[in-house]
């Protein structure tokens, strides 16, 4: 049995690097791989009893004293070194960047481990000095440790990895998981007292720069200004949720958004939406827009958001140069297109792409193919 260390930020809900980990993780195990994990930061997550019903080990970096401030280097240092020694890793998958990132790539190489992965599940994001300092420090040496390359996609990976060699490996789901149900839809709008014929317009999306979460509500005030009977389903948390908060508030639209926190039942989330609204900065894939267009919802995202999320006529790419009044009349349009095929037959059509968890091995064959 070949041993495998996921090195991860946390394994919590609604972390969409974590639900690719998480996919992928059953198919590996039921195929003679073992599992372990090691996270930089102590959340709940609804794993934990999947995770030791398969024998994976849980270790948490050793934390600061200060209470949800992250790893402590030193500390951080001496276990990993100590975990790599003991347990002889014939695998270090790495799906993490910057300082633990560089830390683990150049313990598992000191400690020999034989095959040492570095995953792009973003694209490299260079805007500033402090950006390009990060990336010289903590990328730069990650890169040079490793030896084997992922991606998400071919635009992540250029991003990475340069002209080095890398595969792709692709983001699955659990269709059934987040395929159209119409009791799920009127059960959670009853719930929150929104109407059948109300507009919901959602997003999925942590409260950070890189989701553009202040342009999601300058979007949806837009809209709103002209279709009242509205609201805005924000599924996420984040560090800038009480900023968003605030700027929502200032804006006059408090009673018009709904903030539904970290969820785990994505199929009532997504079914009770009528459009999914994602204007990112940057992504990997965003496997949030391959989920969306499995529940049939008509998706507008940004032209930087890679064209494989194109799975199928459901998404429409829009410009950040563009202002929000015309992606409110973008928004307009996907909500208007009469010649959508029927919400429930999404899910299949993206299945048959090769997208749906337990369709798709690539990671299991990857893995097959060193090891």
């Amino acid at each position: 049995m070949k041993k495998v260390l996921f090195i991860v930020s946390n394994i919590r809900a609604s972390n969409g690097v974590t639900s690719v980990v998480m996919n992928h993780y059953p198919d590996l195990v039921e195929n003679g791989y073992s599992i372990d994990f090691c996270s930089m930061y102590d959340r709940p997550s609804p794993w934990f009893d999947e995770l030791k019903e398969n024998g994976s080990n849980y270790y948490l970096l050793p934390q600061t004293d200060e209470k949800h401030s992250g790893p402590d280097y030193e500390k951080s240092k001496e276990f990993l070194e100590k975990k790599l020694e003991d347990e002889k890793y014939d695998i270090i998958h790495i799906h993490i960047t910057g300082k633990y990132a560089a830390l683990a790539a150049r313990l598992a190489k000191k400690a020999h481990v034989p095959y040492r992965i570095y995953h792009a599940h973003n694209p490299l994001y260079i805007h500033d000095l402090h950006s390009a300092l990060y990336t010289l420090a903590y990328h730069v040496p990650c890169v040079h440790n490793c030896n084997k390359y992922l991606a998400c996609s071919n635009h992540a990976g250029k991003s990475y990895f340069g002209n080095k060699k890398f595969d792709v490996i692709r983001n699955t789901i659990d269709t059934e998981k987040v395929k159209f149900d119409s009791e799920s839809r009127i059960k959670l709008r009853n719930k929150l007292g929104v109407k059948n014929e109300t507009v919901v317009i959602g997003t999925v999306c942590r409260h950070t720069k890189q989701k553009n979460p202040f342009f999601i509500i300058d979007v949806f005030e837009q809209y709103h200004k002209k279709i009242n009977d509205s609201v805005l389903m924000w599924v996420g948390t984040g560090e800038l949720e009480q900023e968003v908060k605030k700027y929502i508030g200032n804006r006059g639209l408090a009673n018009a958004v709904i903030s539904m926190g970290n969820q785990t039942d994505m199929k009532a989330m997504y079914s009770a939406m009528d459009l999914f609204l994602l204007p990112s900065l940057y992504e990997g894939l965003g496997i949030v827009f391959i989920e969306a267009q499995a529940n049939g919802l008509p998706v507008l995202a940004s032209d930087v958001v890679p064209q494989d999320t194109g799975v199928t006529e459901l998404i429409h790419y829009i410009s950040l140069k563009k202002d929000a009044k015309d992606w409110a009349y973008e928004l307009e349009l996907c909500l208007n297109n009469k010649e959508i095929k029927k919400r429930t037959l999404y899910a299949e059509i993206v299945k048959s792409q090769g997208y749906d968890k337990k369709s798709n091995h690539d990671l299991l064959q990857y893995y097959r193919s060193f090891s």
